[in-house]
């Protein structure tokens, strides 16, 4: 097991109860769409700068997701900005892997994942 120069091989379990709060739920439409007025907001002011957009790494390469960090911390700065409540959480899932079986969309590496941006979301059991 060496990711990010972890050796140790001793298995280890960490619970935690979490409130998502006001959460940024990629699940649902109205968050889809305040994602793409992100990308938007960001591919605007990019081009005004003479700058390419950074890029998510292309397939088989997990963990280089560039341009998503980007757009999300752009909604939430965004938010701030305006005035809007902050996000406590992001929520999404994410379709990565090969295919399950040949013409499926279904991938052998499926996941959600949850951000906690608030530290007041994790509750003490």
């Amino acid at each position: 097991m060496r990711w990010k120069g972890i050796t140790d091989k001793t298995p280890a379990v960490i619970g935690a109860i979490i409130d998502l709060g006001l959460c940024l739920n990629l699940f649902e439409q109205p968050a889809l769409e305040q994602l793409s007025l992100a990308h938007e907001v960001l591919a605007t002011d990019f081009e005004a700068l003479g700058s390419p957009l950074p890029e998510n790494a292309p397939d088989g390469k997990l963990w280089s997701k560039n341009l998503d960090c980007l757009v999300i911390d752009t909604l939430h700065a965004t938010r701030e900005l305006m005035e809007m409540a902050s996000y406590d959480s992001v929520r999404s899932a994410f379709q990565e892997g090969a295919p399950t079986y040949p013409g499926t969309e279904f991938r052998m590496k499926n996941h959600i994942q949850i951000a906690v941006r608030s530290h007041t979301c994790i509750l003490n059991p």
